[in-house]
């Protein structure tokens, strides 16, 4: 079991650099490539294996946050999952204390979609509670207010995803007064969700001016002047774009 979040990265580190057929070598030359040349064959191997350290005792290095993000893009995996391997460890140290929560429940706190837990002597994790600051009397409410942008920009996406289907189903099928409807509805839906997080002082994501037209149209913006604009060199063919 390990004893740190970095322990569990060394581990992650060595896994997918071998489910990749990639030596420490190979994998500190792709990281050069990608920009990032500190991450060097040494700085690898300290990473994965270590020397002991003669202060601490540690054998690996800790991982920054630059480091896990790096590397998570040459390994080809979620820097998330290098730190929280949900479906391959049942449990992970997190704070406070490096207490040992299942991965999954660890997964979700750090993603924003549940507050933080704690282990208790039974073995049962709970949802953390107690002061923050003398600002907030609860952990709980502290961590909703700033995980809001993370709910609201989920439930952008799934109100574009089904202004998506929608149009797809348009597309396939043909059209006809139902389905204009249809669509009608999924972006006055698409509105409502921009107003919710302008009104949260929550930044949309910029959208291309043709679909903003239609947002206005729909007469449901509250401040359409306020949306932002894409470039228009970005919504060429062939370039990625935010949820339409």
């Amino acid at each position: 079991m390990h004893s740190t979040l970095s322990d569990v990265v060394a581990s992650e580190v060595r896994k997918h650099r071998e489910r990749l057929g990639l030596t420490r070598e190979q994998l500190a030359e792709r990281c050069a490539s990608l920009g990032y040349p500190d991450l060097s064959y040494a700085a690898i191997t300290n990473i994965e294996t270590g020397r002991k350290h003669k202060d601490t005792g540690k054998r690996r290095r800790d991982v920054t946050v630059d480091e896990l993000m790096i590397l998570g893009y040459a390994l080809a995996v979620p820097p998330l999952l290098l730190a929280l391997p949900v479906g391959s460890a049942d449990e992970v140290p997190i704070p406070p204390h490096e207490n040992l929560i299942n991965t999954h429940l660890a997964w979700k706190w750090a993603a924003g979609h549940e507050g933080p837990v704690v282990r208790f002597g039974d073995g049962l994790a709970a949802a953390a509670g107690g002061p923050v600051s003398s600002k907030y009397e609860d952990i709980q409410t502290a961590w909703l207010e700033a995980s809001h942008p993370i709910a609201l920009y989920t439930e952008l996406q799934l109100a574009s995803d089904r202004l998506n289907d929608a149009e797809a189903t348009v597309r396939l099928v043909g059209d006809n007064e139902e389905r204009r409807q249809g669509i009608a509805v999924r972006l006055v839906d698409l509105a409502q969700v921009i107003n919710k997080m302008m009104r949260s002082g929550v930044r949309p994501p910029a959208f291309n001016q043709p679909l903003i037209e239609r947002l206005k149209d729909t007469g449901a913006l509250e401040r359409p002047d306020s949306v932002p604009v894409l470039p228009a060199a970005a919504t060429e063919p062939n370039e990625e774009q935010p949820p339409r």
